[in-house]
């Protein structure tokens, strides 16, 4: 788990700085192929599409995060550099080190694995 959310971070943190290039989509996904094994934790599948979902759009800064439903299901969101910047700090430094969200707000792991 921890490889994976290390792994999100760093899709997310390059995507922030600049559009990805094609090396860079290509090494990261030789690096989800090495970790992503038969996953049976519903959180570190959520991990993994949040990390393909952040691949899938190379030409945009945008990454995601999973939104918890009421329901517990999860919706892969998008967050968009206008969104980002209409953020307060608190808020964006939450979504820096969170990769899952409730009711907006950026949600620890163990909070994830409560709700979902």
């Amino acid at each position: 788990m921890t490889e994976l959310l290390a792994l999100y971070a760093a899709t997310k943190q390059a995507i922030m700085q600049a559009p990805l290039t094609v090396e860079q989509i290509s090494e990261f996904k030789r690096q989800l192929a090495t970790l992503a094994l038969p996953r049976t934790n519903a959180l570190e599948q959520a991990i993994v599409a949040l990390i393909e979902d952040n691949l899938s759009f190379p030409r945009f800064q945008i990454f995601y995060v999973q939104n918890i439903n009421g329901d517990g299901s999860l919706f892969s969101f998008p967050i968009h550099p206008f969104h980002w910047q209409a953020m307060t700090p608190e808020l964006r430094q939450g979504f820096v080190t969170q990769a899952f969200m409730y009711q907006a707000q950026p949600v620890d792991l163990h909070t994830a694995a409560t709700l979902i």
